[in-house]
């Protein structure tokens, strides 16, 4: 049964952290109904098992290459499987072949699929079947989805009798239960509302598909019109496909859904909205580039299977999906409108029925090809062979309203491009493209034209600038030598990314400069490049334009020191920028070579000026020698500062000036970054040690900072008291090679042993400290006043990592009152010598401490991991051994840790043999409930052993043992 939590209940188990310690190769791997393709399966494990090939092998090539990959502990997810003979004739072989075991976990609708994986007496299969939930559970569900923590127990008691009721018609589907939770999200809270729902007349439209709840026909009918056709056009991407939400709102408003914007607005404005309340009704699920789900507005969206199998319901008529390589029949009499096309080959085709219909307004071309482990989201469906379209072809497609080719390899454009007159969306994205003809000038209605990442690309033609309801120019990642004069008269653009200043050549009269941008009023979102190659506007070039969110501006990365004049140039066109916009929320700043930030930015009333700046990226700004007051901005969220080489000190002008104590600074920073600081030496909050006053005032500094990292500072001499900070959840130091000591003043003044020193601080990591010796809380064991106050310091520390700290000598004594602390991990700290006393610790990894003497007092430990690079020989030089401290840990684990359930390592071969059944450590590793051993420098030879039931298997070098 569809929507009852499968994939879900799967997505939980691959991405639980026992299956990520205890599996070196995972593989997610989503089947396809409508375009599987046995070839494309196999490459998607191979990718998984890091495996490699080439794109044209064969079934019988990829298989030959499936078998040796799986050399180590896999774990495989094949989601939403159809076909029975799946298992015995593709894969059963090559996996029983392989020289590791593993694990498979298969989803489906269909018992008789792995029914027929179970039927072979060499498979053990467990089938759990996915029951639907209970009315109550039910319940729970669409009330945490509707009121969330917001209880109101009046409210809530009042609408359950319905809420249940409402809750057996979904029958106990949690998809179903969601799209309900977004229906009823949107209705008033009231019992008469919510029975006009119980009482609609669409739950009895599953009659039209047995196969779809009626709670889904019910979500789309709840719906406006305009939302009906924007949800029904995500039917023509593939199943499983991500989605961008960019993309989406312009597609939405090429093909007119959106209504006319009001005020201030912007089609692509309301059309947002639009995609914001899909989300929230459940209509569309936000996810990672990857496609894994979250609760969270991602970065993408995906819909799911039963969501689109209703799309493609009611678009049967008007939209069409189809797979290139497994031909289907078209109905003469439907009007296909939208067409996507899967598989296409060497050219741009589409079938002549619908040519010969003349009604097409949609054409979407993908590759033949997708993977769900390839960072690249776009790469899921690029096809490496498309590389050409027939001049033909668009002058028989003249009503096309988007065209996206931007999954092929399009080396050229026919002229004939310029007959689609009623043409609004163009996409190319990351073609081979080289040249526009200039007939696409003559696309007066296009809306969007996507040249991003075309890096063939050098030069557009001067007809781009007749493009006169152009709103969307994308020309990021091309290697245009200018962009022609002119763009300045595209009034109506809102999004301009990759703007290019200037000409190569430096032929002024060609290129763009910055008086063009003084009349876009429109404008949203903008990135200038190469600013280094225009000249001072001498007025202030983004005056006019106010609703500005987005504003990036980059130079040309300077190889050498820049020449004064340079420098004042560029000094003087950062100023002339002065963005007026208060909408703005993201500002980004690259490779800037000016003597100091603009005047804009160093201004002291940069909160009245930016008061929505949410996000700010300040890169390579390599000779400004103070920061500007970024303080004072009220919703600044998140600040990313690197290679800022001339800052050397950051104090309290970074801050903002306070008029009080009651004024915060950075108020809703939440994350923040300090990268490649190579002359940076002194950080200061401006706080006075010891004073009572400063540190009731402490909390007002960065109060909601969660995430801190320093990396490659190495000059810094000392960290401020960030113990202060009192929403810190994250703190990351690392390569800051001139800290010494990190003592008492680390934590923060404590005017009394109720102040808590990092109150809320989860995860603390240390990475190549190469000088860092000493690490103190400060705390003197016997001392009464000191040890009352200990327990208030870590709090909440969850997880400690040392990484490549080599003059490390120990652990602070006061780390035992860290209460919470239940995972460290030590790499590369040489002369450390004891880990001991942390009560709470559940899992200790080691790797090369080889002065480590003592582990001990770790009573809940749970999992041990340990490499040793180096052996440990006895008296005769020749016997290798494991070093004192582990043998006496694993020695006294059943008495001393009696929770300990799990043991691996990693260390020599020889070293390895004395864990079998005859070795001298086999009595040591037979108490603990599963160990799993295994060579260090080829990790083909191994011992896994569990306790209950009682297994035992090795592999040594080419002999293999294998007992139950």
């Amino acid at each position: 049964m569809g929507g009852i939590g499968k994939t879900t209940l799967a997505s939980n188990i691959y991405n639980h952290e026992s299956i990520k310690n205890n599996f070196s190769i995972r593989a997610w791997v989503c089947i396809s109904q409508d375009f599987f393709s046995e070839t494309n399966l196999l490459k998607n494990i191979i990718r998984g098992a890091k495996g490699e090939y080439k794109e044209d092998e064969t079934k019988a090539e990829l298989l030959s290459r499936l078998s040796p990959l799986l050399s180590k502990r896999f774990f495989i997810v094949l989601d939403d499987v159809w076909n029975a003979d799946l298992w015995e004739d593709l894969l059963r072989n090559s996996f029983e072949r392989a020289t590791a075991s593993g694990r498979i976990v298969v989803t489906t609708r269909h018992t008789n699929v792995v029914g027929s994986m179970r039927g072979d007496g060499n498979t053990e299969a467990d089938i759990h079947h996915v029951k639907k939930m209970d009315n109550e559970s039910g319940w729970e569900m669409l009330r945490k989805r509707i009121f969330g923590d917001d209880v109101v127990e009046e409210v809530i008691s009042d609408l359950k009798e319905v809420g249940v009721k409402i809750i057996e018609k979904c029958d106990g589907l949690p998809l179903a239960i969601k799209t309900i939770a977004g229906v009823l999200s949107s209705k008033e809270k009231t019992n008469t509302e919510w029975s006009k729902v119980l009482k609609g007349d669409a739950w009895s439209m599953n009659q039209l598909d047995k196969e779809l709840p009626g709670a889904l026909f019910l979500s789309y009918d709840d719906l406006s019109s305009d939302l009906k056709q924007c949800f029904l056009y995500c039917s023509l991407f593939p199943e499983d496909c991500t989605m961008d939400p960019d993309d989406l709102i312009r597609y939405w408003v090429a093909e007119g859904f959106v209504k006319t914007a009001e005020g201030d607005d912007l089609m692509e404005d309301v059309a947002e909205d639009y995609y914001r309340e899909l989300i929230t009704r459940n209509l569309l699920q936000p996810c990672d580039i990857f496609g894994e789900l979250s609760d969270l507005a991602g970065n993408y969206c995906r819909m799911h299977d039963l969501l689109r199998s209703l799309a493609l319901f009611f678009t049967r008529d008007e939209s069409i999906c189809i797979d290139k390589e497994q031909p289907r029949n078209i109905n003469p009499s439907t009007k296909i409108r939208r067409l996507s096309i899967v598989n296409i080959g060497e050219k741009v085709e589409v079938p002549n029925i619908i040519i010969q219909q003349k009604c097409l307004r949609t054409l979407i071309m993908w590759g033949n090809w997708k993977s769900f482990l390839f960072f690249d989201s776009e790469s899921y469906w690029r096809s490496d062979k498309t590389t050409m379209v027939e001049n033909e072809l668009f002058k028989k497609l003249r009503f096309l309203r988007v065209m996206d080719l931007s999954k092929t390899e399009l080396e050229s454009l026919p002229d004939s491009v310029g007959d689609l007159l009623h043409l609004r969306y163009l996409d190319f994205d990351r073609t081979k493209i080289k040249k526009l003809p200039e007939s696409i000038g003559c696309l007066v209605n296009l809306q969007t034209l996507n040249l991003s990442g075309c890096e063939l690309l050098h030069t557009l033609p001067k007809a781009i600038t007749k493009l006169c309801n152009l709103r969307c120019l994308r020309l990021e990642g091309t290697s245009l030598t200018h962009v022609p004069k002119g763009v300045g008269e595209l009034k109506h653009l809102n999004h301009l990314q990759g703007l290019v200043m200037g000409h190569d050549d430096r032929r002024d009269d060609e290129g763009c400069d910055l008086k063009e941008l003084q009349s876009l009023c429109q404008l949203r979102f903008l990135e200038i490049n190469r600013l280094e190659r225009t000249e001072p506007a001498g007025a202030p070039v983004l005056g006019n334009s106010r609703f500005l969110r987005t504003l990036i501006l980059n130079c040309k990365e300077q190889e050498d020191d820049a020449e004064a004049t340079a420098i004042q140039k560029i000094d003087t066109i950062y100023n002339d920028l002065s963005p007026q916009s208060t909408h703005l929320r993201r500002l980004e700043i690259n490779d800037f070579f000016g003597s100091r930030f603009p005047s804009w930015m160093m201004s002291t009333s940069l909160h009245v000026s930016f008061p929505n700046l949410t996000k700010i990226r300040l890169s390579d700004c390599k000779s400004c020698p103070q920061l500007p007051p970024l303080g004072l901005l009220p919703q600044l969220k998140s600040l990313y500062i690197y290679k800022a080489n001339a800052i050397k000190t950051i104090r309290h002008e970074f801050l903002g000036p306070r008029a009080s104590l009651a004024a915060a600074s950075f108020p809703k920073l939440e994350k923040l970054e300090f990268t490649w600081m190579h002359n940076w030496e002194e950080w200061s909050f401006g706080v006075v040690e010891g004073v009572g006053e400063e540190r009731r005032g402490a909390p007002k500094l960065l109060p909601h900072l969660m995430k801190l990292k320093l990396s490659i500072c190495p000059k810094l001499r000392a960290l401020p008291p960030l113990g202060l900070l009192p929403e810190l959840k994250s703190l990351h130091i690392s390569t800051a090679g001139a800290i010494n000591t990190i003592g008492p003043e680390f934590l923060g003044p404590r005017e009394s042993s109720a102040a808590t020193s990092f109150p809320n601080l989860e995860e603390l990591r240390f990475e190549e400290m190469s000088n860092w010796e000493e690490w103190s809380f400060g705390m003197v064991e016997g001392v009464g006043e000191e040890r009352r106050g200990a327990p208030k310091l870590l709090p909440h520390l969850m997880k400690l990592e040392l990484f490549y700290c080599p003059k490390l000598r120990a652990l602070p004594e006061g780390l035992r009152h860290a209460t919470n602390l239940q995972e460290l991990y030590i790499r590369g700290a040489d002369n450390l010598k004891e880990v001991n006393n942390l009560p709470s610790l559940k899992y200790l990894v080691v790797w090369v401490c080889p002065m480590l003497e003592h582990v001990e007092n770790l009573d809940k430990l749970q999992k041990i991991y340990v490499t040793l690079e180096t052996s440990t020989t006895d008296a005769d030089g020749q016997t290798e051994r494991l070093p004192q401290w582990l043998l006496e840990l694993l020695q006294n684990a059943p008495t001393a840790m009696q929770s300990l359930k799990e043991f691996k390592l990693r260390c020599s071969l020889p070293l390895l043999k004395t864990f079998l059944k005859d070795g001298p450590n086999w009595p040591i590793i037979q108490p603990i409930p599963q160990v799993e051993i295994h060579d260090y420098d080829t990790f083909s030879s191994y011992i896994w052993y569990t306790k209950d039931p009682p297994t035992f298997e090795a592999n040594i070098a080419e002999s293999e043992e294998s007992v139950d």
